[in-house]
């Protein structure tokens, strides 16, 4: 299902310390349970299946119920064990990456970042490298919290120019607003 398609307000942003925040808190808790209903009529252990999961493991992230985003996410792994989906896989381990981020565990966040961007940038297939921008974006959001301010801006201008290139405009209204926010901070 697409984001879109839920009757409710699904829309995220970033605050002034590029934590991610519920537009409308209580809408994005209803969406989460359509998405779960949606997940439940599916009933099997196909991709989509996983690729649901991971939406359902977001909006719970962002929701801070953590725990059930984590075990959300490690659901969504399992059935993907059973594919080979590189791309989807890589998808929401850096979503589940996101969980440490928000718990201020950077190390292992970090870590996961800076694997896949060499993974990415090695890779020769399409889908793996159309995650580039967000491992930059996400990876920048860290270095940011941990006020490593000019390696963030990096990161983010280089996350901006791939998006950009997409055409995606809300993702490029959160970057340009990250891109704002780490900015000031170097200006202060």
């Amino acid at each position: 299902m697409k984001t879109q398609d839920i009757p409710f307000n699904m829309k995220v942003h970033y605050d002034d310390d590029l934590n991610e925040v519920a537009e409308n808190f209580e809408e994005m808790e209803k969406g989460v349970e359509v998405l779960k209903k949606e997940f439940e009529k599916l009933n099997d252990d196909s991709i989509q299946a996983a690729i649901l999961l991971g939406q359902i493991g977001s909006f719970l992230r962002v929701l801070k119920q953590l725990p059930e985003a984590e075990q959300t996410f490690a659901h969504a792994l399992d059935i993907l064990n059973k594919h080979r989906q590189i791309h989807v896989r890589m998808a929401i381990v850096l979503r589940m990456s996101l969980i440490d981020l928000a718990k201020k565990k950077f190390l292992p966040a970090n870590k996961v970042f800076e694997e896949y961007l060499k993974e990415i940038k090695s890779s020769e297939d399409k889908k793996v490298r159309s995650l580039l921008d967000f491992v930059l974006f996400h990876f920048a959001r860290s270095k940011y919290a941990e006020r490593s301010y000019s390696e963030a801006k990096e990161m983010m201008t280089k996350a901006l120019e791939l998006r950009l290139v997409r055409g995606d405009l809300e993702m490029i209204g959160h970057t340009q607003n990250a891109l704002a926010v780490i900015n000031r901070k170097l200006e202060s």
